[in-house]
């Protein structure tokens, strides 16, 4: 009666002769699972035949008279590319876009300032040329009124380069 009355309200649980554990304990266990792996198919590739060469090579020997003969040709080539890009560059005149610019300006009756893009629409030029007159030019004021990219939002007023 006292075995039972410990059991029963013992914090460590009913206790467990040795005989009696033997059956809830388990020692070691080993799993056998060869079974329930197969091996994989074998994948067969089929092999690609080689691809007929019939066409024959464009190396091969080649004289030095034609070689430099063509190597001149080339150089010829760059040198007049150089020389029509060295050509577009000088026909850049700032200085005259900007006095467009301000030839226009006086022409107006009003001091109002004006956006970019109209700008550039009523003097007939390029938009980087009107822009590089006036960034260069040195004679007009530029004010940003809204976002970076936005070109309308640029307006042009007589007066000096700021940013605001």
């Amino acid at each position: 009666m006292l075995t039972n009355w410990e059991e029963t309200y013992s914090d460590d649980g009913p206790a467990l002769e040795d005989d009696d554990q033997g059956e809830l304990l388990q020692q070691s266990m080993s799993l056998e699972l060869d079974e329930l792996i197969q091996e994989p198919e074998p994948i067969v590739r089929q092999q690609q035949a080689p691809s007929p060469t019939t066409e024959e090579s464009v190396a091969g020997e080649v004289e030095k008279a034609t070689l430099l003969e063509a190597f001149d040709s080339e150089v010829e080539l760059a040198e007049s590319q150089a020389q029509a890009e060295t050509a577009v560059t000088h026909s850049e005149d700032v200085t005259a876009w900007a006095e467009a610019i301000a030839q226009w300006w006086a022409a107006r009756s009003d001091n109002e300032p004006v956006s970019l893009i109209e700008l550039q629409h009523k003097l007939g030029m390029p938009l980087v040329e009107v822009w590089l007159g006036l960034l260069l030019g040195n004679r007009f004021e530029l004010e940003q009124r809204g976002d970076f990219y936005n070109t309308k939002t640029i307006l042009v007023n007589l007066g000096r380069v700021s940013w605001s």
